[in-house]
C-alpha cells in the first residue's frame, strides 16, 4: 500500500506545474547607489534597508534614498544591521564604529551618550540580543560590553575570554572559547568545560 502510494504521488506531482517566483532586479541604473549589497533589513512598516558600501540605502517601493557619513553614519561601508527591543537598528560597519539608527535619525559617538558607552576599545564585530534583553557586544580585541535593559553597562575584559564568542546554547547565552564555556553568571563557568 504505501509503495502504491508513493508511485501515485510521484506520478501526480508531474503533472502539477509550480509557480514561477517573481521577483524584481535593481541596479544602479535604477537609483541604487551602489551595485554592492550586503545584506537587506526589513522595519515593521515594510520599509526595507539595503546595507552597502556606499552608506544605507532605504527603499519605501519607489524610491532609493541615501544615508552615509554625510547624516551622521559612522562609516559608509555597512555590512548588517539588527534591531533590538527598543526599536534601535545598530550597524555593523567596515570600520567597526558603533552607531544605531532610531527615529530615523543616526547616533554616533559623538553625538550619542549610549553610543560612546557601549563603544569598545576596538573593532565592534557583532553584537546578541538574550531573551532577557540584556545586548551584549563583542569587539575584536575580545573585550565584550553588556547593555543591561536598566541601561547599565559592564565590560568583560579580552584578556579574561580567550578567542570569544558569544553563542546562544539551550535558551541561554555563553560566550564560547576554544577550551570550553564561560559565562559569568552560570554553573558552566569553568575554562574547561567540554560543551
Amino acid at each position: 500500500m504505501r509503495k502504491f502510494l508513493l508511485t501515485f504521488s510521484l506520478l501526480l506531482s508531474s503533472f502539477l506545474w509550480a509557480q514561477d517566483p517573481f521577483y524584481i532586479r535593481y541596479s544602479t541604473a535604477d537609483g541604487l547607489p551602489s551595485s554592492n549589497v550586503y545584506s537587506v533589513f526589513t522595519e515593521d512598516n515594510g520599509k526595507l534597508w539595503l546595507t552597502t558600501d556606499a552608506g544605507l540605502v532605504k527603499y519605501d517601493s519607489h524610491t532609493f534614498t541615501l544615508v552615509n557619513s554625510d547624516n551622521g553614519l559612522s562609516d559608509n561601508e555597512v555590512f548588517q544591521m539588527k534591531k533590538d527591543y527598543l526599536g534601535r537598528i545598530w550597524m555593523l560597519t567596515l570600520s567597526g564604529k558603533t552607531c544605531y539608527l532610531y527615529n530615523n535619525k543616526i547616533y554616533n559617538q559623538s553625538n550619542s551618550k549610549l553610543v560612546q558607552a557601549v563603544s569598545g576599545s576596538s573593532v565592534m564585530l557583532d553584537f546578541y540580543q538574550a531573551p532577557d534583553h540584556t545586548i551584549y557586544f563583542q569587539f575584536r580585541d575580545r573585550e565584550i560590553t553588556i547593555l543591561k535593559p536598566n541601561g547599565k553597562i559592564r565590560r568583560l575584559n579580552g584578556a579574561k575570554i580567550f578567542g570569544s564568542d558569544i553563542k546562544k546554547i539551550r535558551s541561554e547565552y555563553f560566550f564560547l572559547k576554544n577550551c570550553g564555556v564561560l559565562d559569568q553568571n552560570h554553573p558552566l563557568f569553568a575554562p574547561h568545560h567540554p560543551d
